[in-house]
């Protein structure tokens, strides 16, 4: 079994897990008893209880509020979540420490972890499905990219959007062509070369290929449900926003759902 007591070298299972709201802030909670995970090359990573010396909270899978419709922040991938902010805290302990490539071989270790432990064969209960898998891992390695390679990331959004607009202006000019009746266009020809060329040169990510890759086939319907998904929040909120105005009394509604425990 890949997730196990601590302690148990895997002869007992990992007990149930059990949260806590943190005393801090009713968005975050804290895991009452630890477990420990068994890596494909055999590694053992202990992941403790809160507090620890890394952190004392968890949140736990990191998906914004107004994406819990499309990613929980709970489920099959809870585990592997709190195996992952725990090497986050560590790294996170280590890049204020000055030690920069450490934290960042940490983080980068636990983004991979986080990926392996979704997908793991022996847990069949709490695989999770493939594409879910992979928009999480692409999600925790864009936030690793925001904290130690700026650049990087601004590289790959800028790759990504570029196909993305190439695709869609392909289908409204084909669409248009289609209507005219009067074959594809130079504008319809070339948006859809250059959408194949850019997810052609996904491969020259190497490592993060998959990465680039996903952005670029699921991105067209992804981006437009995220957008959608965001609006419907901000929509679902202007009562009570409207409410509030004219009663202190009623609670200011922010664009997240209301699962926050009080």
């Amino acid at each position: 079994m890949p997730f196990f007591a601590i302690g148990s070298d895997g002869d007992l299972p990992a007990p149930p897990i059990q949260l806590r709201v943190s005393p801090t802030s009713s968005a975050r909670f804290q895991l009452v008893e630890g477990f420990s995970y068994r890596s494909r090359s055999g590694d053992v990573y202990d992941v403790p209880p809160h507090p620890t010396d890394y952190a004392e909270t968890t949140d736990p899978a990191s998906v914004p509020p107004f994406l819990w419709g499309l990613l929980a922040s709970y489920g099959r991938q809870l585990r592997a979540a709190l195996m992952h902010d725990h090497l986050c805290d560590r790294a996170n302990t280590l890049a204020a420490a000055g030690q920069r490539a450490e934290a960042e071989r940490v983080r980068r270790l636990g983004d991979n972890l986080f990926r392996e432990a979704m997908r793991d064969k022996q847990e069949p209960d709490r695989r999770v499905p493939w594409l879910r898998s992979w928009v999480f891992w692409a999600g925790v390695t864009m936030g690793r990219y925001a904290q130690f390679a700026r650049g990087r990331l601004a590289a790959v959004v800028a790759h990504v959007g570029l196909a993305v607009v190439a695709l869609l202006l392909a289908v409204v000019s084909g669409i248009i062509d289609l209507a005219a009746g009067g074959g594809w266009s130079p504008l319809t020809t070339a948006s859809a070369a250059a959408y194949v060329g850019l997810l052609a040169l996904a491969a020259a990510w190497w490592g993060d290929a998959p990465i680039v890759a996903i952005g670029i086939i699921f991105g067209p319907v992804l981006i437009p449900a995220v957008v959608c998904t965001l609006l419907a929040q901000i929509v679902v909120n202007v009562p009570d926003k409207i409410l509030h105005l004219f009663d202190r009394s009623q609670p200011k509604a922010p664009v997240t759902p209301t699962g926050r425990v009080i």
